[in-house]
């Protein structure tokens, strides 16, 4: 299990409010902790964090984060290219159904990492496709590009190439 802990010194707070915009806070490895890393962030001054959704499942764990804790968390509703040959048409809908809750801050984390290749880069770009098509409902898009080139304008929709430029 991953150690969450930090260092045994007391962090002072930051002068100014900090947001954490991409805590994977939804992964089992913080199933023992998850608690006191929210209690140790919001002491070191991070007011806000948004809890990335990487598969359908951890979409809904993040959404779930993100109603037990009104006002701090929020969520993403998305499948990180290492998932990305798990996607089909019933996940995408319940991914569809996730974006409408009102935590879910942006659809994502999405796109293409061929550093690693877990999902063949077929499934990779396709899933990036799917996921770009959905009403996203004015959402910005989280997105995830490791060793990939992001696909030219021509390819993405109007409404999302804003946030991928």
């Amino acid at each position: 299990m991953a150690d969450h802990s930090t260092a045994a010194a007391t962090l002072a707070a930051p002068a100014v409010p900090l947001i954490d915009i991409g805590i994977n806070l939804a992964h089992d490895s913080y199933d023992r902790d998850r608690d006191a890393v929210i209690a140790r962030a919001h002491a070191a001054g991070v007011v806000q964090m948004v809890v990335t959704g990487a598969t359908l499942a951890g979409s809904a764990r993040a959404v779930a984060l993100a109603r037990a804790h009104p006002g701090r968390l929020f969520a993403t509703a998305g499948v990180h290219p290492h998932h990305a040959a798990d996607l089909d048409a019933a996940s995408l809908a319940g991914l569809a159904e996730l974006a409408r809750d009102p935590t879910v801050v942006a659809v994502g984390e999405c796109g293409l990492d061929y550093f690693r290749n877990l999902s063949p880069p077929a499934a990779q770009r396709q899933a990036f496709h799917w996921q770009l098509e959905l009403p996203m409902e004015g959402l910005p898009l989280r997105r995830a590009c490791r060793q990939a080139r992001v696909p030219a304008p021509a390819r993405c929709p109007r409404r999302v190439y804003r946030h991928i430029a």
